[in-house]
């Protein structure tokens, strides 16, 4: 069966940055965030047995940086790894960095993962970037850099790796993930063409990485497209009730499917069973610009109609996928995703 071993919290939509392709739309005039109480709540109510990684990010999670400490506390006094997501913008010199870098380990911080590309660019430096991530390898926090890009982008690992010094090593996960034009990215960067290599199969977040949104929604996946609905496991989350909804949303139909086949083959088998037109793959830059395409018009009643017939065949395939030990995501994209040249999935593996 398809589980859940991690969860993203979101802790606020506000950001310090204001970037034209952020997916959630953050920016210094949100104000959207979760509450201490349902937080920690939340945090406490993770089981260890089932999750094994909490992720706080944003917005800027170290916006709240009192929240963050005591959450990433309490994940850690329950043998559960912990990651926080930011820009780094506070590491403005390697002294500030270490500041809060130390006083997060102290607090049992396991890894940070810092967004950087040529629209981080716009408002921060990458020597806060270099700061943050040279600073948390000195105290053994796992560091990995995500950089997000387009066919035009100055930024790429090889770049990053040059601004480095000397200091990355193989071990170090530098990530490469093509713009998607969701949130911001939808208005602000249409005319952005996407790179060759993307990612058009099956989605490993779905069920295995559930998010609370700082809306206090929880998702069974990321959610960074607006019309959010299907991907929906609880309107409002009641803390103490988060590892039953989750466990709830396992026979979700179109969860499983966007799990083991993608959102791309949903359209696909659209356009075979009803001959309506479909967009040309070569036209979306990823799984979430599926999605919104999937989720965000006349499309999705097509879908639950294919998901009513193909119920058992799901069911089978996710069964048997099990059965060989084969529903992890290196597996079910090897099987069934298309249009993928080096792309990796950026996640540091636990």
């Amino acid at each position: 069966m398809i589980t859940a071993n991690n969860i993203a919290i979101h802790l606020t939509y506000t950001c310090p940055l204001e970037c034209s392709h952020c997916c959630f739309q953050s920016g210094p005039k949100v104000k959207t965030r979760l509450s201490e109480e349902i937080i920690l709540d939340t945090v406490n109510a993770i089981d260890p047995e089932k999750i094994k990684m909490v992720a706080f990010t944003g917005g800027e999670p170290f916006l709240l940086y009192s929240t963050l400490l005591k959450a990433v506390e309490i994940a850690s006094k329950k043998g559960v790894t912990t990651r926080v997501v930011t820009s780094a913008y506070f590491a403005t010199s390697e002294n500030n960095a270490r500041k809060k870098l130390k006083e997060l380990k102290d607090f049992g911080l396991d890894e940070i993962s810092i967004s950087w590309d040529d629209y981080h660019e716009e408002y921060v430096d990458f020597d806060v970037v270099r700061n943050a991530f040279l600073v948390s390898k000195s105290l053994g926090i796992r560091a990995a850099i995500n950089i997000v890009q387009d066919a035009n982008s100055k930024w790429d690992v090889s770049r990053v790796v040059l601004e480095m010094n000397g200091h990355c090593t193989e071990e170090d996960v530098l990530c490469e993930t093509n713009l998607n034009l969701t949130g911001r990215a939808k208005e602000k960067l249409s005319e952005r063409n996407s790179r060759n290599n993307r990612l058009l199969g099956p989605c490993p977040y779905v069920l295995s990485g559930p998010t609370l949104n700082a809306k206090g929604n929880l998702l069974a996946c990321c959610g960074v497209i607006e019309e959010q609905g299907p991907l929906v496991i609880s309107n409002e989350l009641i803390p103490s009730e988060i590892m039953s909804d989750i466990e709830n949303s396992y026979s979700n139909l179109l969860h499983k499917w966007l799990y083991l086949r993608g959102p791309f083959a949903l359209l696909e088998e659209i356009r075979k069973k009803f001959d309506v037109p479909i967009p040309l793959e070569e036209h979306i830059g990823g799984n979430c610009e599926s999605c919104q395409i999937l989720f965000g018009s006349e499309y999705f009643g097509y879908a639950v109609e294919i998901l009513k017939d193909k119920a058992q065949e799901i069911v089978n395939e996710e069964f048997l996928l099990s059965s060989m030990n084969m529903l992890d995501a290196k597996y079910t994209i090897d099987l069934w995703g298309k249009n993928v040249v080096n792309e990796k999935i950026p996640i540091i593996q636990l």
